[in-house]
C-alpha cells in the first residue's frame, strides 16, 4: 500500500473520530449551539489537528506487538468511555476535580457510573475505536519520519497552548486531548494542602444583652427553583407557604451558595466566608460555634450525615461542641449518598437537645436532604408526587423536597410554639441540576447548583427588618454575621457577610467558588450580580467567560475592581 493510499485511510480515520467525537461523545443539539462560537472552532481544529498527529505516531509505532496493540487500545477507548459517561451526566468533559474525586472515592465513583452509564453510546465507542485499530494496523509504518517528527511537534505544542493558554476549554477541545490535559492539569494542581487549624482565642466582652438561642439548619442539595415557596408550580412546600402568610418566616430569594459541594460550602457557611482560599485562611478562623462557646452558650451539633467523610469533623468539631450526634447513631448503615430520615433525627436527636439544653443554645444541624438518589430521600407515606420512575426523576426530586418542607415546617412551628424569641435560619449547602443542558447533579456553576434558597424564623418583631432585605443580593456568608449580632459579638477577623439585620448594598457581588482546599482546591469560581448573571473564571489559565457564557477575556484585562476580589486571597 502506498503513501498516498495510507494518508487518505487515515484522514478518513480521523474524520471518522471526529464526527462521533462530536456527535457521540458530545450531542448534536450541544454542537450545534456552540458551533458559532470562534472560541470553539479554535479550540477544536487545534486540538484536532494534535489528535491527528497522535494517529499518525500510533500507526507508525504501537501497533507492533499485542502489549503495543493493547496499549493503544486503551490510549484511544479509556478517554472516549470517560468522557461519553461524564458528558452524558454533567453536559462537560472530566475535570483535574473528577479524577481527585475517583482516586478519593473509587467506589463511590464507580456506584455512580453504574447508576448513569450511557450503554449504547459506550458500546458504539467499543466498535467505532476496534474498527480504527483494524484500519490502523493495514497502514502501520510507511509515514516518512520527517512527518512522524512533525506530529509529535504539532501534538507537543497544541496540547501546551490548549492546556495552558487563557484561551483555552476542554469541553471545546477533541474529547481524547481533553482527557490527557486534564490529566496535566491534575500534575500542575496540588490535590490537598497540609493545612493545620489555628484559631484565635475568643474573648468575649461583657452583654447586657437578652441572648436568643439559635438553631442553624444546614439542608443538603435543596433546588430553589423546586419550590413552591419561590413560585414552583408543583406544591412542594405547603408548610412553608403557609408559615410564610403566617408571617412566621421570610423566604429570601436572591441567596447564592458558597461553593458547589458540601466540603466545600459547609466550613465556609460555618465561619462567614466566601470566595476563592487558595491560601486556606479557612483555617485561621473560628467558627460560628467557637463564638457561641466564648459567649457562653450551650453548643450542640446534630447530623444526619457521616461527619467523619471527607475531614469535616476535623474542621468543625473541636472542644467548643459541648454536644456532637453524628448520623451513624441515627442509622448505622449510613453512606456518603444517603444519611439518616431526616424525620428521625428530628425525633430522637434535634428536639431531644431543645428539651434539655442550658440557655442560651446554638444549634447547628445538617440534613440528609434531597441528595442523589433523590428517591431514598423520602419515605413512601410521604410520596405525593407519583409514580418515581426514575430514582433520580423529577417526581423523586419533587418528593424530597416535600419531604424537607415536613421536616422544616415540623421544627419551626415547634420553635414558635415553645420558644418564641429563638431564631431558625436554613440554607442548603448546594443545590442539584435536574437534567437539560446542565446535565445533573451539582458538578457545575448553573442557576439550579448556586441560587439557593434562604429562610429565617424569628420574633415576630424582627420579621419587617429582615423583609427588608428579601430580594437583595445575599450569600450564606451573611448567616454567621447575622447570628454574630444577635449574640452581641464582634469578629475577630473580616468577614464577607452582611448581617440581615442591616442594609444590604443592592449592587453587592458575590463569589461561589471551588477553589478552597477543604476539598480538592479546583481554580474555578464565579462573580455572580445582582441578576444572577455572572463571569466565570478560570484561575488556573488566567481567564474569563463573561455573562454569555462565550466571549472570554484575560482575567489582567478585567475592570480593576472585579480583580481585586480576587487577588486579595491570591
Amino acid at each position: 500500500m502506498n503513501f498516498f493510499k495510507k494518508t487518505r485511510l487515515l484522514l478518513g480515520v480521523w474524520g471518522l473520530f471526529t464526527l462521533f467525537d462530536l456527535f457521540l461523545v458530545r450531542d448534536a443539539s450541544w454542537v450545534f449551539e456552540n458551533f458559532q462560537s470562534e472560541r470553539f472552532l479554535v479550540n477544536y481544529i487545534a486540538s484536532a489537528l494534535a489528535f491527528l498527529g497522535l494517529l499518525v505516531l500510533i500507526a507508525s509505532h504501537l501497533l507492533r506487538g499485542r502489549k503495543k496493540i493493547i496499549l493503544s487500545f486503551f490510549i484511544l477507548f479509556v478517554p472516549l468511555m470517560v468522557q461519553v459517561s461524564y458528558f452524558w451526566i454533567y453536559r462537560k468533559f472530566v475535570s483535574s476535580f473528577g479524577f481527585r474525586a475517583f482516586f478519593e472515592e473509587p467506589g463511590m465513583v464507580f456506584s455512580l457510573w453504574l447508576d448513569n452509564i450511557p450503554v449504547i453510546r459506550i458500546f458504539a465507542a467499543l466498535i467505532m475505536v476496534f474498527s480504527v485499530m483494524v484500519i490502523l494496523k493495514r497502514i502501520q509504518g510507511g509515514f516518512h519520519v520527517l512527518t512522524q517528527v512533525f506530529s509529535g511537534f504539532v501534538i507537543l505544542v497544541v496540547t501546551s497552548l490548549m492546556v495552558f493558554s487563557w484561551y483555552s476549554v476542554p469541553v471545546f477541545q477533541n474529547s481524547v486531548l481533553a482527557y490527557a490535559g486534564s490529566y496535566l492539569e491534575l500534575a500542575k494542581q496540588k490535590s490537598y494542602e497540609s493545612f493545620q487549624l489555628s484559631r484565635p482565642v475568643i474573648t468575649a466582652p461583657e452583654t447586657h444583652k437578652a441572648l436568643p438561642d439559635i438553631i442553624y439548619i444546614i439542608g443538603e442539595s435543596t433546588v430553589l427553583s423546586h419550590m413552591s415557596l419561590f413560585g414552583y408550580e408543583r406544591d412542594t412546600t405547603p408548610g412553608l407557604s403557609r408559615l410564610e402568610k403566617e408571617g412566621l418566616i421570610v423566604a429570601f430569594d436572591n441567596c447564592i451558595s458558597i461553593g458547589l459541594q458540601t466540603r466545600l460550602s459547609v466550613p465556609y457557611m460555618m465561619v462567614g466566608l466566601q470566595g476563592i482560599d487558595p491560601k486556606g485562611i479557612i483555617y485561621t478562623y473560628p467558627t460560628i460555634i467557637n463564638y457561641a462557646k466564648a459567649r457562653g452558650y450551650h453548643t450542640a451539633f446534630i447530623t444526619a450525615q457521616d461527619l467523619f467523610w471527607g475531614r469535616l469533623k476535623e474542621l468543625l468539631i473541636d472542644k467548643d461542641v459541648d454536644d456532637f450526634e453524628n448520623g451513624t447513631q441515627f442509622n448505622p448503615a449510613l453512606s456518603v449518598h444517603k444519611g439518616a430520615n431526616d424525620l428521625d433525627v428530628l425525633e430522637k436527636g434535634v428536639l431531644p437537645f431543645m428539651a434539655k439544653a442550658r440557655k442560651p443554645f446554638l444549634m447547628v444541624v445538617q440534613m440528609d436532604g434531597s441528595h442523589y438518589p433523590f428517591s431514598e430521600h423520602s419515605e413512601q407515606e410521604y410520596k405525593k408526587f407519583l409514580p418515581e420512575e426514575e430514582p433520580n426523576g423529577v417526581n423523586a426530586f419533587d418528593n424530597s423536597v416535600l419531604y424537607t418542607d415536613i421536616y422544616l415546617t415540623r421544627l419551626i412551628e415547634h420553635v414558635r410554639q415553645n420558644n418564641p424569641s429563638a431564631w431558625i435560619f436554613f440554607s442548603p449547602d448546594h443545590g442539584q441540576n435536574m437534567g437539560g443542558k446542565n446535565g445533573f447533579y451539582n458538578d457545575s456553576f448553573s442557576n439550579a447548583v448556586i441560587h439557593n434558597p434562604l429562610i429565617v424564623s424569628a420574633p415576630k418583631d424582627f420579621i419587617p427588618i429582615l423583609e427588608a432585605n428579601q430580594h437583595a443580593p445575599l450569600s450564606q456568608a451573611d448567616i454567621v454575621p447575622t447570628m454574630l449580632e444577635l449574640m452581641d459579638l464582634k469578629p475577630v477577623k473580616p468577614l464577607d457577610g452582611f448581617s440581615l439585620l442591616g442594609q444590604i448594598p443592592m449592587d453587592r457581588l458575590r463569589v461561589c467558588s471551588t477553589y478552597m482546599p477543604t476539598f480538592h482546591n479546583t481554580p474555578e469560581s464565579v462573580l455572580v450580580f445582582n441578576d444572577l448573571s455572572y463571569y466565570y473564571f478560570d484561575q488556573a489559565r488566567g481567564s474569563v467567560l463573561l455573562k454569555d457564557g462565550k466571549t472570554a477575556m484575560k482575567f489582567d484585562d478585567l475592570e480593576p475592581e472585579y480583580r481585586e476580589i480576587f487577588l486579595r486571597r491570591m
